[in-house]
C-alpha cells in the first residue's frame, strides 16, 4: 500500500502519491457530455482524448452521458474539453 492524498476540488479529484522521491498529481474529471447514443460513440470520444498529452485514461459511457478522464500535470481541461468538441460532441458541465 503506498501512501496516498486526496484533494478534492469541484468536480475533480487530485490525487498525490507520496510513496516516491517525485510527488505526482493526478486529476480526475468527471464531464457531462451530450449527443452519445451507442458505444461507437463513447470509443470516438475515447480514442480523441486519448491522444491528448497528458492524459492517463479515459472513459465514456453514453447511457449515463458521462466522460471519465485521468490527467497528470501536462494534461488540462480546456484540452478535454476542446478534444471532446473535436469528436462531435458537446460538454455540458
Amino acid at each position: 500500500m503506498t501512501p496516498l492524498d486526496l484533494l478534492v476540488t469541484g468536480r475533480s479529484i487530485v490525487r498525490i502519491d507520496r510513496s516516491s522521491e517525485e510527488v505526482t498529481a493526478v486529476e480526475e474529471l468527471v464531464l457531462t457530455v451530450t449527443g452519445m447514443d451507442c458505444r461507437a460513440c463513447e470509443e470516438r470520444i475515447e480514442r480523441t482524448v486519448g491522444k491528448l498529452g497528458g492524459v492517463r485514461r479515459v472513459s465514456a459511457d453514453h447511457t449515463a452521458e458521462q466522460v471519465r478522464v485521468v490527467l497528470d500535470q501536462a494534461g488540462s481541461e480546456a484540452a478535454v474539453r476542446a478534444g471532446i468538441a473535436t469528436a462531435g460532441f458537446e460538454v455540458t458541465s
